[in-house]
């Protein structure tokens, strides 16, 4: 998890490889970095990443190393969605079609023109 750093003014980045292999350094929210401590602590690991980490952030269920799979975090992030839409038809239909149709329509664009990269 060292693609995880802070700044001199007290701000979290996270460094990722984006679209056409080109790297990119996203802000993390207050609530995104309540989220990453929870989830290191549950890893067991310290609740704030530092550049010696070397932890992956998703790490297999079985096996060494992390998830590598584009198909698998599909899958992870499908079934987040498909449980969201669940938790909306409670909230009715055009709640739950306003929310869902922007999400997964980013989501597939940014899939389709990733895939466009790789070719």
């Amino acid at each position: 998890m060292n693609h995880f750093y802070r700044d001199s003014e007290e701000n979290w980045w996270f460094t990722t490889v984006g679209k056409c292999n080109k790297q990119r350094q996203i802000a993390v929210s207050d609530s995104m970095l309540e989220a990453l401590k929870r989830w290191r602590k549950y890893l067991g690991l310290s609740a704030l990443p530092s550049p010696a980490d070397l932890p992956p952030i998703l790490p297999k269920a079985k096996g060494q190393g992390g998830i590598g799979s584009t198909t698998y975090i599909r899958k992870i992030v499908q079934s987040c969605f498909d449980r969201a839409v669940n938790n909306l038809n409670k909230d009715g239909p055009h709640r739950r079609s306003r929310i869902f149709n922007g999400s997964y329509s980013s989501l597939a664009k940014a899939y389709r023109h990733l895939r466009r990269c790789k070719t």
